[in-house]
């Protein structure tokens, strides 16, 4: 196994173990690079929905709040030059972990503790690029290089509140920000993305995540109908609220093996954003205008065609052509149609050409 070079990882005194802080810091140096020392403010309006989006772990966070303080808090970004990896009971059980950080951060919490959570770290580099990118808007390796000639004087910006807590600046931004904190692709429709979506008179972004609830924390979206099964969401984008359906894995949107392999074998566009691959593209988008519609319109016609050299928009005319070319793509990669949530149409018609 190739031995790893460094990782960058953070760790977070919260406001009421501040009185430690100067300790705290003085251990870490004995043996990890602090790249930067940043003084966190977070909005008092605020605070709750940060601390829940950086979590991701339920709709309010106000008991945690109170726990580890309001006020102002210090984030430690450190290198670690010599990461060690061993199993650690954790709070969702055993896991394999970098034990410099985490061994670390037990120490620090019997120091500062009851409670016990007063001093957050990371695990994993996962994590680790996770939670700078929320906290600073940029990701562990942009943070890393901008830090070069800088080892002796660490960085001290000051911080607010976490990125997106007051909306988006642009569409690239955000897409940054996701590239660095979950697992997703735009469905389809992404011609517009990321320079002319707000200019769009249909803009409407159709993405497939691997969780919902991270997805929706991350983007700050906030939902359009109360209908738990419902997945239409706001996101604020240059002040102008911007329409996402989030599709996730198990949802039923598609069959939870396509949804999955269609996230594993993702590919970056060149605007910066992540989409299915030629191949996972094309029949989804099939899936989606032959199953989730009433009716094969013209315009799937065209786009399909326009995804292979094989078929022209005239194949289409044809519904046990569809039908067929579907079927072969499903029993092929085991793949199911599955009926999904109820806004979305399930064509029982072509379901039953396909099954017939």
């Amino acid at each position: 196994m190739a031995k790893i070079e460094h990782e960058i990882h953070l760790f977070i005194i919260w406001h009421n173990a501040l009185e430690y802080r100067s300790q705290i810091i003085k251990d870490i140096e004995k043996d990890l690079v602090v790249l930067g020392i940043h003084d966190v403010t977070w909005s008092a309006d605020k605070f709750e929905e940060n601390i829940t989006r950086f979590y991701r772990k339920r709709p309010n966070m106000s008991d945690k709040a109170d726990r580890v303080g309001r006020g102002h808090f210090t984030l430690v970004v450190v290198d670690d030059k010599n990461p060690i990896y061993e199993l650690r009971d954790t709070s969702k059980g055993q896991e394999t972990v970098n034990i410099n950080i985490f061994d670390r951060k037990e120490m620090f919490r019997k120091m500062t503790g009851p409670p016990n959570d007063l001093i957050h770290s990371t695990n994993n580099v996962t994590e680790s690029n996770h939670d700078i990118t929320l906290l600073l808007g940029v990701n562990c390796e942009d943070y890393y290089n901008s830090c070069f000639g800088l080892i002796e004087n660490p960085r001290t910006e000051d911080v607010d509140d976490l990125v997106g807590a007051h909306g988006w600046e642009s569409v690239s931004s955000l897409f940054y920000i996701l590239n660095n904190t979950i697992e997703y692709i735009v469905l389809r429709n992404w011609e517009s993305l990321p320079n002319d979506l707000l200019h769009d008179t249909h803009k409407d972004v159709d993405m497939l995540v691997s969780n919902l609830t991270d997805a929706s924390y991350i983007l700050n979206a906030k939902k359009v109908f109360p209908e738990e099964h419902r997945v239409h969401y706001h996101v604020m984008i240059e002040n102008e609220p911007v329409p996402f359906d989030l599709r996730y894995v198990g949802d039923n949107y598609y069959d939870i093996k396509f949804e999955q392999d269609m996230l594993d074998t993702r590919v970056k566009n060149t605007g910066g954003f992540y989409t299915p691959n030629i191949n996972n593209h094309f029949y989804s988008l099939l899936y989606h205008a032959y199953i989730h519609k009433n009716g094969f319109k013209d315009k799937y016609k065209i786009r399909l065609s326009d995804l292979t050299s094989e078929l022209t928009p005239k194949y289409f005319d044809n519904e046990h052509n569809i039908s067929e070319i579907l079927k072969v793509f499903l029993n092929q990669n085991n793949y199911k149609l599955v009926q999904p949530e109820p806004s979305v149409v399930f064509n029982t018609t072509a379901v039953n050409l396909i099954n017939g």
